[in-house]
């Protein structure tokens, strides 16, 4: 039990946080482009005998890169999109769309459309 524990916390320390970085910025137009990298790995005689693999150890690495961007379209409107997708090398390497979807902002507030967290997850979200 103290060697999972120990194991954990260095490949916790391993995994990267999300970062963006603004790639073009001027008065009405901003594009940012992000992204993490996880190192992470499960460790099990449960994975011994997968595909005839006499392996415990099973790669669960993986990255995800973002593409996010805002333009006004005048003073009272501004037009939003957020693409992120995350690669994964499961048994091929495998992108998985995890949010794909545009809006537009006003005084009123947002309104989107597309693959995005549901409202729970955007109010509980901190």
């Amino acid at each position: 039990m103290k060697q999972a524990a120990v194991v954990a916390a260095i490949f916790t320390s391993l995994s990267t946080t999300a970062t963006a970085a603004t790639v073009y910025d001027n008065n009405d137009i901003v594009i940012e482009v992000g992204g993490r990298a996880e190192a992470r790995f499960n460790i099990s005689k449960q994975n011994k005998g997968i595909n005839n693999d006499s392996n415990e150890f099973k790669d669960k690495s993986r990255a995800r890169l973002a593409l996010k961007g805002k333009s006004a379209i005048n003073q009272q409107l501004t037009a939003f999109g957020k693409y992120e997708a995350e690669i994964s090398d499961n048994k091929d390497s495998t992108v998985t769309t995890r949010y794909l979807y545009a809006g537009l902002d006003s005084q009123f507030g947002a309104f989107s459309y597309g693959k995005q967290d549901s409202a729970q997850v955007m109010i509980t979200d901190g």
